[in-house]
């Protein structure tokens, strides 16, 4: 009976010295990025030699445990750009571009809304590099038409699996144009 008892244990003991204990995989979430860093899209923005340059981008921090950098950049008077960076390698997670149309008179409201096709095409451009920018173009002048003649509603096409969007906000007077990964669920 001690010959089995031995036995068995010294079984046991050869299964638990054999066997490695798993540990359950960790499962990282997806991040959702443009395919790009906030260093690289801000480089190849200012390399298209336009007045919307970012000099001095400064990230910030709204909350410290979403995990989030923020951009805050205003171009001029009408122009700012918010762009939400993944803390953890600085990739981009989406750019937001709002040009308020408001002005003085239709001459300054014209102007202020001819700002926004370059925006858009700039940021594209940027974010897309290795494409040809007259390919941008037309995409550029259909959203920008359909958002015009029909505010208050989202207008929208992908490009290199990124969603970009554009509305006219006909209470706010202003163009809110959004470049975000097409997979991004609703709640990031």
């Amino acid at each position: 009976m001690r010959i089995i008892t031995n036995l068995v244990a010294i079984l046991l003991i050869a299964t638990l010295l054999g066997c490695k204990e798993e540990k359950p995989a960790v499962v990282e979430k997806p991040t959702y990025t443009l395919g790009m860093t906030i260093e690289q899209f801000v480089n190849n923005l200012n390399s298209k030699q336009s007045d919307f340059l970012i000099q001095n981008a400064q990230l910030t921090k709204k909350d410290s445990s979403d995990g989030f950098l923020y951009l805050n950049h205003q171009f001029n008077n009408n122009s700012i750009l918010v762009g939400v960076i993944n803390e953890k390698d600085h990739s981009v997670r989406s750019i937001t571009i709002i040009q308020t149309v408001s002005g003085r008179d239709n001459l300054a409201q014209m102007k202020a809304a001819m700002n926004i096709p370059l925006l858009i095409s700039l940021t594209i451009q940027s974010l897309n590099p290795t494409i040809d920018k007259t390919a941008i173009g037309p995409q550029v002048v259909t959203l920008f038409g359909s958002a015009t003649t029909t505010a208050d509603q989202m207008h929208s096409y992908i490009l290199n699996g990124n969603n970009y969007s554009l509305a006219l906000s006909s209470a706010d007077k202003a163009y809110v144009f959004s470049a975000a990964p097409v997979n991004l669920p609703k709640d990031q």
